[in-house]
C-alpha cells in the first residue's frame, strides 16, 4: 500500500490474511507470490510502502505476520514494514593506478638475464653503432621475462650521440602514460661482474672514440586504470 490507510481492515483493525495476495503451489512446496508494480504507486507517502506479509507454516507451525511495526489491535495485532526507494548517486569507480619498472627494447637476443644470471631480471641492452643505429627504440613496461606481448608499449627511446662523444637517452611518453624515474648506464662494455641495479647506473659516454657504445635504459612508469 502506499498509504497506511489503505489497508483493507476491518472495523475491529484487524487484517484478513485472505485479502493479502494469492497463494501458489509448485512441486509440493508452498510459497506466497506477490508482485508490486512501482507504477502503480505514483503518490506514495515519502516514497514509501506498506507491505503485510502472511504466511502458515507446516507441521503447527502457526500463522505468522513478519514486520518491524505492529498494527491491530491487542488481541488481534498483525505486523508490517515499510520498503523506502532513495535516490542514489551513480556508483563511481575510482581509477586505480599502476607502476611498472619499464625498459628500452633492442632485440631479443640483448637480455640482461644472458650476461647476468643472478638476479633473473628482465630487460635489455643496447649495442649502439652510431652508423648504424635506428632512429628511437620502443620502452616497456611489464615485460616480464623478456616478453614484449605480455608488457606494455609506454613509450620510445631516443639516443642523442654528441660530437664530444658524450651520449644520452630522450625517453618521450605514449598517451597517459607518466615518467616517475629514469636511469641510463652507457659505456664501451657492460659492467663486469655483478649485475648493477638501475640506481647504480653510470654514463661515461664512448670512451674509446669509437661510435659505438653499449646502452641500458631503465624507467619507472606509473598509469592509471
Amino acid at each position: 500500500m502506499d498509504n497506511f490507510e489503505d489497508f483493507p481492515a476491518n472495523g475491529g483493525g484487524q487484517l484478513p490474511p485472505g485479502q493479502l495476495g494469492e497463494v501458489i503451489k509448485v512441486g509440493g512446496d508452498w510459497f506466497a507470490q506477490f508482485t508490486f508494480p512501482l507504477s502503480d504507486f505514483a503518490d506514495f507517502d515519502d516514497n514509501c510502502l506498506y507491505i503485510a506479509p502472511w504466511a502458515i507454516f507446516k507441521g503447527n507451525g502457526g500463522e505468522h505476520w513478519a514486520g518491524d511495526m505492529t498494527a491491530g489491535n491487542e488481541n488481534h495485532p498483525w505486523r508490517y514494514f515499510t520498503f523506502c526507494i532513495q535516490e542514489c548517486e551513480p556508483l563511481v569507480e575510482e581509477p586505480v593506478e599502476i607502476c611498472e619498472s619499464a625498459y628500452m627494447y633492442s632485440d631479443d637476443d640483448s637480455t640482461l638475464n644472458s650476461v647476468y644470471p643472478r638476479p633473473a631480471n628482465w630487460g635489455w641492452y643496447l649495442e649502439y653503432d652510431v652508423n648504424t643505429a635506428q632512429e628511437s627504440y620502443p620502452l616497456y613496461a611489464g615485460a616480464g621475462q623478456n616478453e614484449i606481448s605480455k608488457g606494455t608499449h609506454v613509450g620510445n627511446v631516443i639516443i642523442h650521440y654528441n660530437p664530444d662523444y658524450s651520449v644520452y637517452a630522450e625517453i618521450v611518453m605514449l598517451g597517459d602514460y607518466e615518467l616517475r624515474g629514469q636511469h641510463t648506464f652507457v659505456g664501451d662494455a657492460l659492467p663486469t661482474g655483478k649485475r648493477p641495479g638501475p640506481g647504480q647506473y653510470t654514463n661515461s659516454g664512448d670512451m674509446n672514440e669509437d661510435g659505438k657504445v653499449v646502452i641500458i635504459v631503465h624507467a619507472d612508469v606509473c598509469w592509471e586504470e
